[in-house]
């Protein structure tokens, strides 16, 4: 194994992307080589948990040929790492018995068909936690889907210490009212007279029982879909929907056999509240802004709509008022708390896309110096979709100004939106090199 593990030196990940990582397996793999040369007589029991152990590192080792560069979108990759490096510290004592945080490893990863994050024991059988950030292959380069990370990254803060603590003890039990406050309360729902006639039909068999993990999974994504709101705000809706409803047989479906997640338009409605809730739904940009304030619209319209029968809204807008309350306490430390941008930056930031060029923000002084400004990821998200929500009133505009321009793909928007993103980097850099920029949050 250590010989494979050399062996993946050969690849270009860029910059300082894989030596902690590979630091980190080295350890791992030293471990279980000194506790076999310690104990060459050890017990079965004992030697089958390290070959577990072996196990799970040879798998992490092989995750390392899929993070090549270019197989994913690496500019929000690095979005992702600043969001974990912040929330998933581990506290620990050091040599002389002070205590010191631990930053996990976080490793991108090149997967198949879906978003995922596969996180590490914890503690960890190292020293770092590793966190492994796996994209869709086929996606790599559609940061427009990205934003849908922020749920994923809030199934791995429930395993983290001091997040974690925050959210099984004070955000989690909030979602314990309306259908989701027992087995009795939810079949109520379930078999009442507003639901849909199949859905009644069978939860009246007599064999039917709504069980308690069943219970607990939909309260967990619940609130994963809140956490990834609050990281990326109107963007991460989009995301969701654009690639969860497609999965979804109609617009009120409800599928009682899917145990693990709520039904889609149950997430999309509490989802719409919550933008609701934050006065997200109301646009920064105003009617004299023309085809960019119709953008706008068109885009906040997208994410907040969502079933109309009144049975689909299991909590009311003050439930998820306090669960949103609870889950501020978790990233408000970090200053990871989405932002609305303000209305120059977002009239600029979507006229350069239909002006076919990344949404980044420049001005020119009277001597012709530009300056190069902030833009955070989600805003760059939030640029992203407004344009495509108003693609063709958008390029008919921008040919009065250039008759070449055309009506942007929607792969074409998400490439202008990853070159901004790595662009912003070099910006962020330049301009402040001891600065590390906020992933999500506005400045």
């Amino acid at each position: 194994m250590r010989a494979t593990l050399n062996e993946t030196l050969r690849h270009d990940y860029g910059p300082e992307r894989s030596r902690a990582y590979f630091e980190e397996c080295k350890v791992r793999l030293s471990v279980v080589e000194q506790a076999l040369e310690d104990d060459p007589k050890m017990d079965r029991e004992t030697v089958a948990d390290h070959m577990r152990s072996l196990g799970s590192l040879g798998s992490r080792i092989s995750l390392i040929e899929r993070s090549h560069l270019g197989e994913f979108s690496w500019p929000f990759a690095n979005v992702i790492e600043q969001i974990a490096e912040r929330l998933f510290v581990e506290k620990a004592l050091g040599s002389d018995e002070k205590p010191i945080i631990i930053k996990p490893i976080v490793h991108v990863v090149a997967e198949g068909a879906d978003y995922q994050i596969v996180d590490d024991e914890v503690p960890p059988p190292g020293v770092h936690r590793i966190v492994i950030v796996a994209f869709p292959r086929q996606l790599k380069q559609h940061v427009l889907l990205h934003a849908i990370f922020g749920h994923e990254l809030a199934h791995t803060a429930m395993r983290t210490e001091e997040s974690g603590n925050i959210m099984t003890t004070s955000v989690l039990p909030l979602t314990k009212c309306g259908p989701l406050q027992d087995a009795i309360q939810i079949k109520a729902w379930l078999s009442s007279k507003i639901a849909p006639v199949a859905i009644r039909a069978r939860v009246c068999e007599s064999e039917f029982e709504f069980l308690d993990q069943w219970l607990e999974n939909w309260r967990q994504e619940i609130v994963c879909d809140l956490f990834g709101l609050l990281l990326f705000g109107p963007a991460f809706a989009a995301a969701h929907r654009t690639i969860i409803e497609p999965l979804c047989p109609g617009p009120e479906a409800f599928d009682l056999e899917s145990t693990t997640h709520p039904p889609y338009p149950i997430r999309q409605r509490i989802l719409a509240i919550a933008i609701h809730a934050m006065k997200w739904d109301k646009p920064v940009t105003r009617k004299a802004d023309g085809v960019v304030h119709q953008a706008e619209l068109a885009f906040l319209s997208y994410v907040t709509a969502g079933p109309s029968a009144a049975w689909f809204e299991i909590f009311s807008e003050a439930q998820i008022c306090k669960i949103l309350d609870a889950l501020k306490g978790v990233l408000t430390p970090y200053n990871l708390i989405y932002i609305s941008p303000d209305r120059k930056l977002i009239c600029g930031l979507v006229l350069r896309l239909s002006e076919e060029r990344p949404p980044i923000s420049q001005s020119i002084d009277n001597d012709g110096v530009p300056t190069n400004h902030y833009v955070s990821s989600a805003h760059c998200l939030y640029a992203g979709w407004s344009y495509w929500f108003g693609r063709s009133s958008l390029a008919k505009e921008a040919r009065r100004r250039d008759a070449h321009v055309q009506e942007l793909s929607f792969l074409e928007v998400n490439r202008l939106c990853d070159q901004a993103l790595l662009q912003q980097r070099a910006i962020d850099l330049v301009n402040d090199p001891t600065r590390q920029a906020p992933s999500a949050e506005a400045k």
